[in-house]
């Protein structure tokens, strides 16, 4: 199987599922993607019960930015589809997603959305280390 199809395999798995923080928000979608990628499954550094439980942990780190990177490490400039990457979005804020040919894939609470890449700040080269 292509990168690309286990992209879009990994994508199609995931539109099944409604946004609900703690089992399926952007942070779940980025850490189902990267095991979809044959990557590491960091879904355990992602558990939470709540959206209140879920900004505490983001507030204990700072921001989602330093939550996601005190779990992934150092940024990356070379990314490929599925990495994932950090978009700061007009009246949403910080969301997490994945790149996806030239533009970027996030779930938000109205369900999975495309971006221009123009809204992304930080990636991370994880699936293909």
């Amino acid at each position: 199987m292509t990168r690309q199809e286990m992209v879009t395999t990994g994508l199609n798995a995931w539109q099944r599922r409604q946004f609900e923080y703690g089992s399926a928000d952007c942070c779940q979608f980025v850490a189902h993607m990267i095991k979809s990628l044959g990557g590491p499954d960091y879904s355990k550094f992602v558990e939470y019960e709540s959206e209140s439980e879920a900004y505490e942990i983001i507030q204990q780190h700072g921001s989602l930015n330093e939550f996601v990177g005190s779990i992934l490490g150092e940024p990356s400039a070379d990314l490929q589809d599925g990495d994932p990457v950090l978009c700061v979005l007009p009246i949403v804020g910080e969301v997490m997603g994945v790149k996806l040919r030239d533009g970027v894939v996030c779930l938000v609470e109205r369900g999975m959305i495309q971006l221009s890449n123009k809204y992304t700040v930080r990636g991370w080269a994880i699936c293909h280390r």
